[in-house]
C-alpha cells in the first residue's frame, strides 16, 4: 500500500496493488491499439484509482482496538 497525501501532508487515500491491477485490467477493455496499451497507465491519475475511505490509527493502538 502507498499512502496518498494532500499538500498539507494529510492522508487522503491509499493505493494498493489491487488498485493498480484493476487499472491495468481496465486497459484490456479500453485499449484498441498497442500504443494505447503502452500509454494507458501513464494517463490514469492516482485520485481515480485510490481508496478514499481510509482509517488511520496511532502506532501504539492494539490490534484488538483496530479490529473494532
Amino acid at each position: 500500500h502507498v499512502p496518498v497525501v494532500d499538500g498539507e501532508g494529510s492522508l487522503v487515500g491509499l493505493v494498493s496493488h489491487r488498485d493498480l491491477l484493476g487499472a491495468s485490467l481496465a486497459m484490456v477493455d479500453k485499449a484498441k491499439t498497442e500504443f494505447d496499451k503502452k500509454n494507458w497507465l501513464a494517463h490514469i491519475l492516482v485520485k481515480d484509482v485510490m481508496q478514499k475511505t481510509v482509517l488511520a490509527v496511532n502506532p501504539t493502538a492494539s490490534v484488538a482496538q483496530v479490529a473494532r
